[in-house]
């Protein structure tokens, strides 16, 4: 029900990063929107990488351009990390972020896994009943896992995000405070168990 895209008028949105997958249905989607925020004059920086499919970030490891595609959402957050300390969905996206580029990969995680830490102990201080934070950690840990109390460790913290899904969908909430994430941590249960 809420999309960016279907308003009228784009001006004095927040500068955007999108990326395109060839393999996509939503392609043409993210293309026109860009086009539309450029034409608004908003920063806008669009990718389109035609040899992946749609969800590609989630498993960095799978081709060499979806790898290389973390790295501009990776600024893009530690500059937004920057220009607000205490926002706790910026701290939970770049840990998670982090957490990705981990992907199992032991080498990785010696010098990703303090930085991993760090937002996360970050985001918890600034937003610890926030479920995105809670989502966000928790698909971390799933990216993360490689062994059986890793995973439920990672389930645990999935299923308190839902939980917390489910009690702030009884709080009303403003058009500064778009809520997402819900369906993403279904899956990701999904997936954990």
């Amino acid at each position: 029900r809420i999309s960016p895209g279907r308003a009228q008028d784009l001006r004095g949105l927040a500068p955007a990063l999108i990326y395109g997958a060839g393999f996509d249905m939503l392609l043409d989607q993210g293309a026109a929107y860009a086009e539309r925020l450029q034409d608004a004059g908003v920063k806008v920086a669009y990718t389109r990488f035609d040899s992946l499919p749609h969800g590609f970030v989630a498993f960095p490891s799978a081709a060499p351009a979806a790898e290389a595609a973390m790295d501009a959402p990776v600024d893009a957050l530690k500059t937004a990390a920057k220009l607000c300390p205490g926002h706790a969905e910026s701290h939970a996206l770049l840990g998670t972020l982090y957490g990705m580029k981990i992907n199992g990969h032991l080498l990785r995680a010696a010098w990703l896994g303090p930085k991993v830490v760090k937002n996360r102990d970050l985001a918890l201080a600034a937003g610890p009943n926030n479920p995105r934070v809670r989502y966000l950690l928790g698909m971390c840990e799933f990216h993360t896992a490689s062994k059986p109390a890793a995973w439920r460790a990672a389930l645990n913290s999935l299923l308190t995000a839902e939980k917390l899904f489910a009690e702030e969908t009884k709080r009303a909430n403003s058009a500064l405070e778009p809520r997402w994430g819900y369906s993403s941590c279904l899956t990701f249960i999904g997936q954990t168990y």
